[in-house]
């Protein structure tokens, strides 16, 4: 797994993740999953946004933008 993260302001942090092992292929195989989010909603480390790729049991990308002030 390789992972990258910091702050973009004040407010908002960030968080890239790269080839991260979900779960092995014995215990079932996730072909494609691709996930797009924006939450508005005011919350815990929300508004946040968020990309997520998974490509047969690894997460090829996911970046997450959050609100860090919560």
């Amino acid at each position: 797994m390789i992972l990258f993260h910091g702050m973009a302001t004040k407010k908002y942090g960030w968080e890239v993740v790269l080839f991260h092992k979900v779960r092995d292929f014995d215990d079932g195989v996730s072909f494609f999953d691709f996930k797009l989010n924006w939450d508005r909603f005011e919350a815990e480390h929300s508004p946040k946004v968020g990309i997520y790729i998974e490509l047969l049991n690894f997460t090829i990308l996911e970046i997450s933008v959050v609100n860090v002030n919560h």
